[in-house]
């Protein structure tokens, strides 16, 4: 974390937005969606992801709060609304990370008719 790139009061925003999924995630688990033990609390150690964050061009701050956000452990396999899956950004392709940052590819092939 030491090499990110990111302000004090960065950090501090960016604390609020993931203890604020963290919240809605506790609210899921209370409404039995989730069991507690899935989600998982940050901070996580993604070091070995930064360059590969930064490849496709996620900007320090976005890189540290992916390190602040807890996660659904993918082994549970969660569905949500309209089929949509929890993202974990510990264990994205490289691929899959240019992928999300294209805003012209979502959905293209799941809803293609």
């Amino acid at each position: 974390m030491d090499t990110l790139q990111v302000t004090d009061e960065q950090k501090q925003h960016l604390q609020s937005v993931a203890d604020g999924v963290r919240d809605v995630y506790n609210v899921l688990a209370r409404m039995r969606y989730l069991d507690p033990d899935w989600i998982e609390a940050g901070p996580h150690d993604l070091t070995d992801r930064i360059q590969d964050f930064r490849s496709v061009e996620i900007n320090d701050d976005i890189i540290y709060l992916y390190i602040l956000l807890p996660y659904v452990y993918a082994a549970h396999s969660v569905h949500c609304f309209e089929a949509s899956e929890f993202i974990d950004y510990r264990t994205c392709t490289k691929a899959v990370l240019a992928r999300l940052r294209d805003p012209t590819d979502i959905g293209k092939k799941a809803y293609m008719m």
